[in-house]
């Protein structure tokens, strides 16, 4: 599969997570939820600042590459986590266009239908243990962890 070696403008960037929870309406009270779908697409409406060859290589990708949007491709992202990760994606239908020219630069956008990674629950629940316990200061926290189980757990055991 192909990459789009483009990244997205990260301050004009919004992700929408895909819907897997269903709501019914009911009469007087709070509406019900289920699980509904599993691994929803999240829809990503990103854009980009590009020169002039920056801007023929996207539309010839676009052309080419992904047929119109017909057919998906790689494109790192930050979705799950604060890090740029690679995932699989497709332009929807219509979403790609340039939005204006100004100094010979030239801004695109596109709404960009990612396919969901399997979500790492252990990782996820690590995280929210740690947050609930310590705060936003989590780094410095699993750093902490790390040397005490990378380092100071191994000595103990050796000792004993």
């Amino acid at each position: 599969m192909d990459k789009l070696v483009l990244s997205p403008l990260q301050s004009a960037y919004s992700i929408e997570d895909g819907n897997e929870t269903h709501r019914i309406e009911l009469d007087g009270g709070l509406g019900r939820y289920r699980k509904d779908i599993i691994g929803a697409s999240n829809k990503v409406t990103a854009s980009w600042l590009l020169d002039a060859n920056e801007y023929a290589y996207l539309r010839a990708f676009y052309r080419t590459t992904t047929k119109s949007g017909s057919v998906s491709f790689l494109v790192d992202l930050i979705i799950n986590y604060a890090d740029v990760s690679e995932y699989e994606a497709f332009f929807m239908p219509e979403s790609l266009r340039l939005d204006g020219i100004e100094g010979g630069m030239f801004k695109c956008s596109a709404t960009l239908e990612v396919k969901q990674k399997k979500p790492e629950e252990d990782i996820d629940e690590a995280l929210v243990m740690i947050f609930n316990a310590f705060g936003s200061d989590t780094s410095s926290t699993i750093s902490i962890i790390e040397h005490f189980a990378n380092n100071t757990l191994i000595e103990f055991s050796e000792n004993v």
